[in-house]
């Protein structure tokens, strides 16, 4: 099984967790995941309360999106996938 992204037709080159955390917030484009939500979809069970993952594994897919998408964090609650910075 093999698992590509594509950002402006160029390929992005991701690890598979990467992969799986940008795929959870892309299934709820706009909408925030829940902290929970992202760790069990990503993580399984071994994620439970490990929040860092998430700061981590954030700041990774920003550098590599760019200003094309933006991860936007609501503290204390979740993530969610914008296609542009908040004014």
């Amino acid at each position: 099984d093999r698992h590509e992204v594509f950002l402006s037709g160029e390929p992005l080159k991701m690890s598979p967790t990467e992969y799986a955390f940008l795929l959870a917030l892309a299934r709820h484009a706009g909408k925030i995941v829940t902290q929970r939500q992202l760790l069990r979809e990503v993580w399984g069970q071994q994620g439970d309360g490990q929040t860092h993952y998430l700061r981590v594994y954030a700041n990774h897919l920003r550098k590599k999106l760019g200003d094309k998408l933006v991860i936007g964090n609501e503290p204390g609650i979740g993530y969610r996938l914008l296609d542009q910075r908040p004014r």
